[in-house]
């Protein structure tokens, strides 16, 4: 500085090397936000199509967790919940307290989720925020997943119900009419008279058919 016009120079460079500075920074992280946006995307993404799918649900969870630990950067990641087998993926071996995050669907607490920081950076505010609205969508995305089975089950239940009714009606048809072949073939030998020997023969055949016919229904 050699004048007073370098020393204003000087600072309106400073000036721009501020504001463009600034303005880089905001870019780089706007970008990382962005693209760190585009993965948690497809993580969801990949989670539902897996789900829907029918992919063993272990399986399923265990690719999430690994998932998020590449997004984050995260050392390890535990998913258990009430209703499916625990998944777990860790990148290294931890033994530092982890942080708990609910699973919570429709005001129902359906499991957790366990995460390990990485050893050289923490998690900021907004990461912490995105991974609760990840478990989020994975409780919803679990709870519709139960809901879909138990619906199926009772369909299952329901057409179950219907099939008993259908053969308890057909057996009870089946069992009714040798029955009642019987006990018209037995009251009128009971009560008849004058019959001759071969309509007691015929009478007591059809009884022989008709039981015949009651045990192989019983067996059937």
């Amino acid at each position: 500085v050699g004048a007073p016009e370098d020393l204003v120079s000087l600072v309106v460079f400073l000036i721009a090397s501020v504001v463009v500075g600034v303005l880089f920074s905001s870019t780089v992280e706007a970008k990382s936000r962005a693209e760190r946006r585009e993965l948690e995307a497809r993580l969801l993404n990949r989670l539902a199509t897996r789900l829907l799918s029918g992919e063993p649900t272990d399986k399923v969870l265990a690719g999430f967790a690994e998932g998020i630990c590449e997004v984050f950067e995260l050392d390890r990641c535990d998913i258990a919940t009430t209703f499916t087998s625990p998944a777990s993926f860790n990148r290294t071996q931890v033994e530092a307290k982890p942080e708990v995050i609910g699973l919570v669907a429709q005001r129902r607490d359906i499991g957790e989720i366990k995460i390990w920081g990485g050893h050289n950076r923490r998690l900021s505010g907004d990461e912490h925020a995105v991974i609760r609205s990840l478990a989020t969508q994975l409780a919803l995305a679990l709870e519709g997943m139960r809901l879909s089975v138990e619906v199926r089950r009772a369909e299952l239940e329901a057409q179950a119900s219907q099939l008993k009714a259908a053969l308890f009606s057909g057996v009870t048809h089946d069992v009714k009419t040798p029955l009642a072949a019987i006990m018209a073939a037995v009251t009128s030998l009971i009560d008849g008279r004058g019959f001759t020997a071969g309509q007691r023969g015929e009478h007591l055949e059809t009884i022989k058919q008709e039981a015949e016919r009651l045990h192989r229904v019983v067996n059937n």
